[in-house]
């Protein structure tokens, strides 16, 4: 559906790669919509990539819609999302309604880190950490109905790493345990491919996401979205399938421009 976007009370999880368009699609197809319909954008950023110049001159986020949180560990990130829910149901009156229109976006979850790890390297007593995905676990159980009561969307991105055991199934797996599988309503799975010249010039990436899990779409398809370094986003990349379908069109060529 071209007119579908991002529900506006659950979780979504979006997991790729490095560089395959995670955050991009954070900030541009699920925080502009959100800020120009009046919503209050919490930016909890884990990575140092993201500051708030950038979310303004860059992302055309306007000041004072939104506030970026710094954190490093899943215990502040639970602490600073429990604050936010907290307050808004202090605000709520006599039912559970998003009064001040607010969403979180938590970018990313793969990069997190938890006490443990410091407790441990300020010990010189480095070991193998089995709490995050407890904690994380812990984080979503107590947010996750909260958030959708309220009518909170939230946008996760977060890694995936290659599992050398998993001989036979998918060896890609997305980080952080099973927690936020079983919470996030929607996860998708990106993935990139460049568009060169003949020269090998890199005009522009084409990112492919596909539904993992879906309690709203069809599940195990994939939608490619074509991204121009100079132009930004081609939004009518792929609208020619609808095109072939409606006889609007007899043939495609496959080239980009």
């Amino acid at each position: 559906d071209i007119f579908g976007g991002f529900p506006l009370n659950r979780f979504v999880m979006v997991a790729g790669e490095q560089g395959s368009g995670k955050s991009y699609l954070g900030k541009n197809c699920f925080c502009k919509p959100l800020l120009d319909d009046g919503y209050f954008i919490f930016y909890i950023e884990t990575e140092g990539e993201t500051d708030e110049k950038s979310l303004i001159s860059e992302f055309g986020f306007p000041e004072g819609q939104f506030r970026l949180l710094r954190v490093s560990t899943v215990e502040d990130c639970l602490i600073e999302i429990n604050r936010i829910l907290v307050a808004l149901e202090a605000d709520k009156g006599k039912e559970f309604k998003n009064k001040r229109k607010c969403a979180i976006v938590l970018d990313s979850q793969g990069n997190l880190s938890t006490k443990k790890i410091f407790t441990d390297a300020v010990k010189g007593e480095l070991k193998a950490d089995m709490t995050k995905a407890k904690i994380l676990k812990g984080m979503y159980s107590l947010i996750t109905l909260r958030a959708t009561d309220l009518g909170v969307p939230m946008y996760v991105a977060n890694h995936i790493y290659f599992d050398p055991g998993a001989m036979f199934s998918d060896p890609k797996k997305i980080a952080g345990g099973e927690s936020g599988k079983y919470n996030c309503s929607i996860i998708l799975n990106c993935s990139k491919t460049y568009e060169k010249t003949k020269d090998k010039e890199i005009l522009g990436v084409l990112l492919k996401f596909g539904v993992f899990k879906s309690r709203i779409t069809r599940e195990k398809w994939s939608v490619p979205i074509y991204l121009n370094y100079k132009k930004g986003i081609n939004k009518y990349y792929g609208l020619h399938t609808f095109a072939l379908d409606a006889n609007l069109i007899a043939e495609y060529s496959s080239k980009l421009f």
